[in-house]
């Protein structure tokens, strides 16, 4: 941590501050930013979402500490009865910096991926978090793309060639974790790796919970595949309820693909 010599409280900054969508007080303001924004906090301790690229400025001195979400992958595209893998959720890059007084510093919250597309970079002061990977095309009549890599796995897409009806789509990643492989007869299609370590906001949680409870960069859901005996069940998306970074998923039989969210930048007081 880093020792400033003026402590910015919660009442100050919420009550001093201008962003695209609202603003505060009169300038000079204490934070401006030209893009959208959120506050909130309680005491000493302040939490500022930043939702869309601008150039962040304070006019008080300040060490962050920083939380960048990448925008997650879309998920793959279907062939025939076989399906397309689900998204990777954004990754995820925390660390700490201190701000110069009235320096203006670009923000770039990266966008979604589309479907078959992969997500975007999102970058804040030297840090960047890279965009999750799209998940894979179904490569052949007979077997489904496997997930996209990124913050948390998404899941593999379910193939024709299945125990009774369609493959089951595999399940998206949460938490960092790795997404699911498909459920087939024979050979599986694995889900993409994720991360390995948690994409909870400043890292404050593991890789089966995060401590506030807000969920990042979960990974897309695997689509269903189809046999001749029926259609399979497309897999379930990573936990992600902040709605950065998620993961999209796969097209199935039952459903098309969808692209994955943007990502975000967070910022707070260091602590």
């Amino acid at each position: 941590s880093v020792t400033v010599s003026t402590v910015i409280t919660y009442a100050q900054l919420i009550a001093d501050y201008s962003c695209a969508n609202g603003s505060a007080g009169a300038a000079p303001y204490i934070m401006v930013y030209s893009g959208n924004c959120a506050i909130d906090g309680s005491g000493n301790n302040w939490r500022v979402v930043l939702s869309s690229t601008g150039n962040l400025t304070f006019n008080k001195n300040a060490s962050l500490n920083v939380f960048l979400v990448g925008g997650g992958g879309g998920g793959g595209a279907k062939n025939s009865w076989c399906a397309g893998g689900g998204g990777g959720g954004g990754r995820t890059t925390n660390g700490t910096y201190t701000i110069t007084i009235g320096t203006p510093y670009p923000i770039a919250i990266g966008g979604g991926g589309g479907a078959s597309a992969s997500g975007g970079n999102s970058t804040a002061f030297v840090f960047t978090a890279l965009g999750g990977t799209k998940g894979s095309n179904a490569p052949s009549t007979s077997a489904g793309g496997p997930g996209g890599a990124g913050g948390s796995g998404g899941g593999g897409g379910g193939a024709n060639q299945a125990k009774t009806n369609g493959g089951t789509g595999g399940n998206g990643g949460s938490y960092g974790n790795n997404g699911s492989p498909n459920n087939r007869s024979g050979t599986v299609v694995p889900g993409g790796g994720g991360q390995g370590t948690t994409t909870c906001e400043f890292a404050e949680g593991s890789l089966s919970s995060c401590n506030n409870g807000i969920s990042y960069a979960g990974g897309g859901a695997g689509g269903a595949g189809q046999s001749s005996n029926g259609v399979g069940a497309t897999g379930s998306p990573g936990a992600c309820s902040s709605g950065y970074g998620c993961g999209g998923r796969g097209a199935g039989t039952t459903a098309g693909a969808t692209g994955g969210t943007q990502g975000v930048v967070i910022i707070r007081n260091a602590r």
